[in-house]
């Protein structure tokens, strides 16, 4: 299952629907992804860019090291 942005709707359309997507995905992947997206916006100045995508990076492994051991023969 692909997305793809829709060049005729404004860019929140396409984010909301995006979400939407992932969202049906993996639920908890895109939780987890959209609740640390806001580290990587930052503080606007781009001189900190790459201590926010590491900031983004330790956020995303440590709550993905939170989630519960899948069970086996389970995808």
């Amino acid at each position: 299952m692909t997305f793809q942005f829709d060049p005729e709707k404004p860019l929140d359309e396409n984010v909301a629907a995006f979400k939407t997507h992932v969202s049906a995905l993996d639920p908890e992947c895109a939780a987890i992804l959209f609740d640390n997206l806001d580290v990587l916006l930052g503080d606007g100045d781009p001189t900190r860019m790459r201590a926010r995508r590491g900031e983004f990076n330790a956020a995303v492994v440590e709550a993905l090291e939170a989630l519960p051991a899948p069970i086996e023969g389970k995808p």
